[in-house]
């Protein structure tokens, strides 16, 4: 009966990892009606309360009544049943005044339970100073009453509001003391909360072997108190250690003894959320098959639980497992899902996250401005959180999708942003990457001066990160710029460079791109017998990797350097090829591209009904895509052929 009267103050029945503890007197025929109304108090508060009421159950673990419902004094049992009559609409201060008042004609342990009652409405209001005053006047209360129990409790609640205030040390200071007291009481439930208490002490401290220590330290007090559900938390907030610190299959270990527990206590909440962690673990660790199989069994007990915000997280997580799989519209679908329920459930981070990776799925696919819509969303969402870190990546986003849409000064603007808050997090390696797109669009600005500087900005930081990664990405976009600059040498050192990191990456679609630029580079300088074989390389990587659009740049740029050394046949060939798989790919800058060398080749070996068929495509193509001067280029090769009247008017259409 009593367990009822505080689950409906205070609790909302899942949260934390103990049960309150309970006063350990008898409970007498006056304690019926206050229990049934106390009963209604969880369902009565709103929506607001129950999540307030929820995040204390978390903060606190533990409320304290002992003696209130058989207290002999009428007037102390009127005012308590006052006070929790307010308390069943919400109405905290109102409750807190009555429970106050009582406090004046009320002794000893009730006194305790009282004063820890007023501190949790004063947390509920918000008000921690004065909660923090209602404790410390329960403590000294329980010593003057000799009642141990309410003293244990005192300590907890000082010692977790100490903690969240900062105090690390007197929060120590505190909940040791409870630890104590509580284990001389066989008090082993509060004894678990307070150890429990600690370890996120010492988590926050990056002291995770101490955190351990007390978390095992948990287990067992909760195995003395027989609370086996409690302990499938534990061995789960155990495992969470473990994993920040890297160890995984430990932490997969510590999980999996939880789920064995949880099965046995047939808690199935607590076997999904066990289940949910060991596939992340082997997600993390590369097994997709596993991760998939495990993550699905999950997602299917929380299903049957009715637990719709881990649904929302499961999901996520099987997006990301598809997309590991290569299963990039697998994972857009998956992601699709938990953002629809994430929004359900107003799970705001988990919106913003789903949209990020939505928005990736989409600019991989060249849906540039459906991406930027995303990126957007989720940097509203991210700065109206205050989540500054997930925000540079959002405005990072959104300044790439602004680029591929060829709006550059706004990319610009946006990439400044948040390089401005990678500097402001001392995020070294968001701010490499964000330089890197910085510098490419201001490459696309003309502005080949500040781009370079961005980019040894970013060389810098990632030899300093040891970014292999990003150092090779920077590499290749200063062969660009130099490119651009028409500063071969260098473009070929850098492109090399880049080549030779992504090659020990075993990034082979990178490789060929650079390999391609160097091939460029070499052909500009007149090193056509290395050009050659750099671009024979890069095409054969390009091939092996499947990726048609650096296969077809290989092929075009090796017709330039078969034309070179004479050798027109190949030449053609490599043009022909080039163009089938532009044409393939939708690439119409190409498609034009081949069209008008090919018009040329034609032209000079004679061909003239060829060469005007290729060439007359190429301008048309030219036009559609409002390349002016390459279809004045085209025009005049065709204008020039035998027999030609006003090729180039096609131009003015």
């Amino acid at each position: 009966m009593i367990a009822a009267l505080v689950t409906g103050i205070v609790a909302a029945a899942a949260a934390g990892f103990a049960g309150w503890l309970l006063g350990r007197r008898a409970v007498e025929s006056r304690a019926t009606g206050l229990e049934s109304r106390l009963a209604l108090l969880e369902d009565a508060a709103g929506r607001k309360y129950r999540e307030r009421l929820a995040s204390i159950r978390r903060r606190l673990g533990f409320v304290y009544l002992d003696g209130l419902p058989t207290a002999a004094d009428q007037e102390v049992a009127d005012m308590f049943e006052a006070g929790a009559k307010y308390a069943t609409q919400a109405e905290w201060d109102r409750a807190g005044e009555r429970w106050t008042k009582a406090q004046a004609k009320a002794s000893g342990a009730e006194v305790v339970a009282l004063r820890v009652l007023c501190g949790v409405c004063r947390l509920l209001l918000v008000q921690p100073e004065k909660a923090r005053v209602e404790f410390e006047g329960a403590l000294t209360a329980s010593r003057e009453a000799q009642d141990r129990a309410g003293e244990a409790v005192s300590l907890l609640a000082l010692g977790v509001m100490a903690g969240e205030q900062g105090l690390a040390r007197d929060a120590g200071r505190h909940l040791d003391n409870c630890v104590l007291l509580s284990r001389k009481l066989g008090l082993h439930e509060l004894e678990a909360a307070a150890l429990v208490r600690l370890a996120e002490l010492a988590e926050g401290a990056k002291e995770n072997d101490r955190a351990l220590v007390y978390h095992r330290q948990a287990l067992h007090a909760l195995e003395a108190a027989g609370d086996r559900v409690s302990a499938v938390r534990q061995f789960g907030a155990a495992g969470e250690v473990l994993f920040r610190q890297g160890e995984l299959d430990k932490a997969r270990a510590a999980h999996e003894d939880g789920l064995l527990l949880a099965r046995q206590v047939n808690d199935r909440f607590g076997e999904a959320e066990r289940l949910a962690a060991i596939g992340v673990i082997h997600r993390i660790q590369g097994d997709a098959p596993r991760a998939l199989e495990v993550l699905e069994r999950a997602f299917h007990l929380y299903e049957e639980i009715h637990q719709a915000r881990p649904q929302a997280r499961l999901l996520y997580e099987l997006a990301l497992i598809h997309a590991l799989m290569g299963e990039s519209d697998a994972a857009h679908e998956y992601h699709e899902r938990s953002l629809a329920v994430a929004r359900e459930v107003g799970d705001r981070l988990l919106q913003a996250r789903n949209l990020e990776e939505m928005a990736e799925h989409c600019l991989a696919a060249g849906a540039f401005d459906q991406a930027r819509t995303m990126f957007e969303e989720a940097a509203q969402v991210d700065r109206e959180d205050a989540r500054k870190r997930e925000l540079c990546h959002d405005l990072a986003g959104v300044g790439r999708a602004q680029l591929r849409l060829g709006r550059v000064d706004d990319a610009i603007k946006s990439l400044t942003d948040a390089l401005v808050l990678g500097e402001e997090l001392a995020d070294q390696k968001a701010e490499a990457w964000v330089s890197l797109y910085l510098a490419q669009a201001q490459r696309a600005a003309g502005l080949s001066t500040e781009a370079l500087q961005r980019l040894e900005r970013g060389q810098a930081l990632a030899r300093r990160l040891a970014e292999d990664g990003i150092l090779a990405a920077t590499l290749a976009e200063a062969a660009l710029v130099h490119a651009g600059q028409r500063d071969w040498p260098k473009a070929t050192v850098a492109a090399q460079a880049a080549a030779d990191l992504h090659r020990k990456l075993n990034d082979t679609r990178a490789q060929a791109r650079d390999l391609v630029g160097v091939g460029v580079a070499l052909r500009q300088q007149s090193r056509l017998d290395e050009a050659r074989s750099r671009l024979e390389d890069g095409l054969r990587l390009a091939h092996s990797s499947a990726d048609p659009e650096i296969e077809a740049w290989s092929l075009f740029e090796m017709a330039a350097v078969n034309l070179a050394l004479g050798n027109a046949a190949p030449a053609r060939e490599n043009l022909q090829r080039s163009l089938q798989l532009r044409q393939s790919e939708g690439d119409l800058r190409g498609e034009a591209d081949c069209l008008l060398e090919l018009g040329r080749l034609h032209a000079g070996a004679g061909e003239v009904e060829a060469a005007r068929a290729r060439l007359d495509q190429a301008v048309r193509l030219f036009v559609k895509l409002d390349e002016r001067e390459r279809a004045a280029e085209a025009g005049r090769v065709l204008a020039g052929l035998p027999g030609s009247g006003g090729g180039v008017q096609i131009i003015g259409q």
